[in-house]
């Protein structure tokens, strides 16, 4: 059975995020980081805070500093639940 995973079928709810490729992890997986703002509820004061996602690559095609966007899947493997989106 060839488990062969698809970037073309779109679901509405797939979330999209953009980040940073930070390394290679592997054939056909790479740690993307993404920023985000989050602001404190009482004082008010804003920080950033940085994720790092594993993120499957199916074509070897992104590399390390690039700019890549990323949407939700279903799961891959034990960390895996990002795919890289086609630009």
């Amino acid at each position: 059975m060839n488990k062969t995973v698809t970037s073309n079928n779109t679901s509405p709810r797939a979330r999209t995020m953009r980040g940073v490729v930070l390394r290679r992890s592997g054939d056909k997986t790479i740690a993307v980081a993404v920023h985000t703002v989050k602001v404190h509820p009482v004082y008010h004061k804003r920080s950033r805070a940085t994720k790092i996602y594993l993120v499957h690559d199916p074509r070897n095609k992104a590399q390390v500093g690039e700019n890549v966007t990323i949407r939700s899947c279903r799961p891959l493997s034990a960390r895996k639940r990002w795919i890289l989106q086609d630009a």
